[in-house]
């Protein structure tokens, strides 16, 4: 009776080991702790984590085996309950997902961090491009943590908010090179961090002219608290910064997967991740996003609030700004307010910082908007339909063209990868700003051969419109750089060969129609230099100048007018010059916000060479 007894304990006990062993299996491959370990498939599908191994691990197999680190992180807490002040997120995991029993235990060093916030909400911030900073040319992202919608003094201040960023941490003395470098290949270190959201506004919106979208997500209190632990758990952790994909907007993706798990996000994302993408993504979450809110550039509100002010007004303002000088004598609040939004603009919020000639004039423009009587108030810009960052078309463009150059047709072929061009459709993107890299276009002469060549391969295409305006004159600039057909020979038949280029430029910029800013004059001085080894003038170099016009006619239809002047010179032969000039036309019709229509005309010195080709495009 005994033995049957002992057998019948055995097998009972092997069957719960069995069902035990079962449980952390299937916990293991579950998509919660998969999002906890930031486990994706790697490209010989199996799957990995991306956080760099580090004490982030129990398991020393815990960055590539998510059964490994499950079975670490149980016995972890069987030896020490104290193992939740590093790990809440986890214990919080094995409670709700495994039943199991852990001791409460006081943390306080993570209770007095976690008492910093009082999370209502969660919003994913996409500030616009800024071409100042080559990591922020197609904008960036961050997370801002919502405090309560009211406070005992009213209404909440969104000001008072914390910024959550995620940054590749860049060594000051890291060159050009170097940067490029290790950013394509995940030389640095991305780490998480949390600052006041007043700092973010000040950077982006107040220094660099951004505009700040912000996207409220419907995320539960328990999800963001869950999304908070975790953040606590990379603390000392580290994930490899990747300037293309795994960048900032990818991983504030995979930290919302963490809150949710049940959100696919960065599923669609492998070789390149776009800030707008994201967005994009997000919105297609069904009911992911429950509010939007767009808060423009301070140098954007300065310019609306002087087109909102009389013709006195106007003229009171550019009096007093033209000279610092003169006593703030304007009774206007309007006027005064403006002046003092100016100074922050120019010289940011600290005013200790300031020059002291600057603090002697915001005192007086403090003091005199003291005496002065009423408010001014708010006035926001028109948000036109261009700058819906949500509603923009896909960031990767295919292009089939027909034409014909020098009295013969041709085909073409283009793809870009990224980002947009001048006469795309504007939205989320810089008004009449270009930026595109790795663009392929490849050309076929069916009449001559069936033969197809590279017409074009652009490494990086940036043209910067900074349109001067009553407040400043602005510099663009464009830079320029790939293997292409050389412009003199755009229009010949058989090309002499592939030409390496690169071009880099400034000028000055400014719309004709302020009121409306839809008419772009543009001039550009241009520096060009070129190699080919099918040519006999193997190097050659000079300036180039530019002058030409954008228009948006409508909100779907551009057009673009603009003539460029050359003067090369060889390298070793000083007295030897080439001149030449191109004229170009192109006109635009987005007839549905993935689809393209462009006519083009390119006009040479000699009339049998001119060039004209109908390109149809689509945008995914």
């Amino acid at each position: 009776m005994r033995i049957k007894l002992l057998i019948l304990i055995i097998i009972h006990c092997a069957a719960l080991t069995s069902i035990y062993a079962q449980d952390v299996e299937r916990a293991a491959q579950s998509r919660k702790w998969q999002t906890l370990l930031h486990y994706r498939p790697t490209i010989f599908r199996s799957h990995q984590s991306e956080i760099a191994p580090s004490d982030f691990f129990l398991s020393p197999d815990g960055h590539k085996s998510l059964i490994a680190e499950l079975r670490a992180t149980i016995e972890g807490f069987k030896k020490s309950p104290q193992l939740a002040c590093r790990y809440p997120a986890r214990r919080r995991f094995l409670i709700e997902e495994m039943g199991l029993k852990i001791s409460a235990v006081r943390c306080e060093k993570y209770e007095n961090w976690r008492a910093i916030f009082v999370p209502q909400s969660l919003s994913l911030v996409l500030a616009s491009a800024f071409f100042g900073n080559a990591a922020s040319s197609f904008g960036d992202t961050f997370l801002r943590i919502d405090g309560a919608l009211t406070t005992p003094t009213g209404p909440r201040n969104a000001l008072l908010d914390y910024g959550l960023n995620f940054a590749a941490q860049v060594p000051p003395a890291d060159g050009a090179i170097k940067f490029a470098y290790k950013g394509l290949t995940g030389g640095y270190r991305g780490e998480f961090s949390i600052l006041p959201y007043v700092q973010k506004i000040q950077e982006y919106r107040d220094r660099e002219e951004r505009d700040l979208w912000e996207y409220r997500l419907s995320l539960t209190s328990e999800q963001i608290e869950r999304l908070l632990e975790h953040l606590w758990e990379l603390e000392t952790s580290y994930i490899p910064y990747y300037f293309l994909n795994k960048n900032c907007s990818y991983n504030l993706l995979s930290l919302l997967e963490v809150a949710n798990p049940a959100w696919q996000l960065t599923d669609s994302f492998t070789y390149w991740t776009l800030p707008t993408d994201t967005i994009k993504v997000l919105m297609k979450t069904p009911n992911a996003v429950t509010d939007i809110k767009f808060r423009p550039s301070l140098h954007r509100l300065l310019i609306a609030r002087l087109k909102n002010m009389s013709p006195a007004e106007r003229k009171d303002f550019l009096r007093l700004r033209a000279n610092s000088t003169l006593p703030p004598d304007s009774h206007s609040a309007i006027v005064l307010d403006s002046l003092i939004d100016e100074q922050k603009f120019l010289f940011g919020h600290d005013s200790d910082l300031y020059p002291e000639t600057e603090k002697k004039r915001l005192k007086s423009l403090l003091q005199a908007r003291a005496l002065a009587p009423g408010k001014t108030h708010h006035i926001p810009p028109q948000e036109t339909s261009h700058l819906r960052v949500d509603q923009t078309s896909g960031s990767r463009k295919i292009s089939f063209a027909a034409g014909q150059t020098a009295n013969r047709g041709f085909r073409e072929i283009e793809f870009r990868p990224a980002y947009h061009d001048a006469l795309d459709a504007d939205q989320g993107a810089l008004s009449f700003s270009e930026i595109s890299v790795l663009g392929l276009r490849l050309r076929q002469f069916p009449e001559k051969n069936k033969n197809i060549h590279l017409d074009k391969l652009n490494l990086v295409h940036i043209v910067s419109m900074s349109p001067s305006d009553a407040l400043q004159t602005r510099m663009s600039w464009m830079l320029d750089a790939g293997i292409a057909t050389a412009p003199d020979e755009m229009a010949v038949q058989v090309p002499s060969g592939k030409t390496r280029y690169i071009q880099a430029g400034a000028g000055l910029s400014t719309y004709l129609l302020k009121e409306k800013e839809n008419l772009l004059l543009f001039s550009f001085l241009k520096m060009n230099i070129e190699h080919s080894d099918n040519r006999s003038e193997k190097f050659r170099y000079g300036p180039s100048v530019q002058a030409g016009l954008l228009l948006r006619l409508f909100d779907n239809l551009k057009a673009g007018l603009s003539t460029e002047y050359f003067s090369y010179r060889q390298f070793d032969q000083f007295e030897d010059e080439t001149h030449f000039n191109i004229s170009e036309f192109q006109l635009s019709w987005i007839f549905h916000p993935d689809w393209n229509l462009r006519g083009e005309q390119r006009l040479f010195n000699d009339p049998n060479k001119s060039e004209h080709k109908i390109t149809l495009s689509r945008y995914f």
